[in-house]
């Protein structure tokens, strides 16, 4: 993970990490298995913003995207690197 992954920036109170009742060695997993990743916004409205996501939930990207405060070009950054990726939001334009 970046530099700027740490647990400060992962656990704030407005982020959505887990389930209710889910344990913090639960979301470590999830965490290490790339199931939880760093979202780091690439729009210049919201360059330098990172917040995190789980991928845990099948629409977890689609309702980040349905934010209106997140930028409509986002890359993906995981424990591993496995799950690394740029997304731009569906019908934005070229970057």
């Amino acid at each position: 993970m970046a530099p700027q992954e740490t647990h400060k920036s992962l656990f704030l109170a407005d982020t959505q990490l887990g389930n209710p009742g889910e344990s913090f060695v639960a979301i470590f997993r999830a965490i290490v298995n790339d199931q939880i990743v760093s979202i780091e916004d690439l729009d210049d409205d919201f360059r330098g913003f990172d917040t995190a996501l789980d991928l845990r939930h099948p629409a977890a990207i689609a309702e980040h995207f349905d934010s209106p405060f997140c930028s409509s070009h986002i890359r993906l950054h995981s424990w591993t690197g496995t799950a690394d990726r740029e997304i731009k939001q569906p019908g934005a334009g070229a970057a």
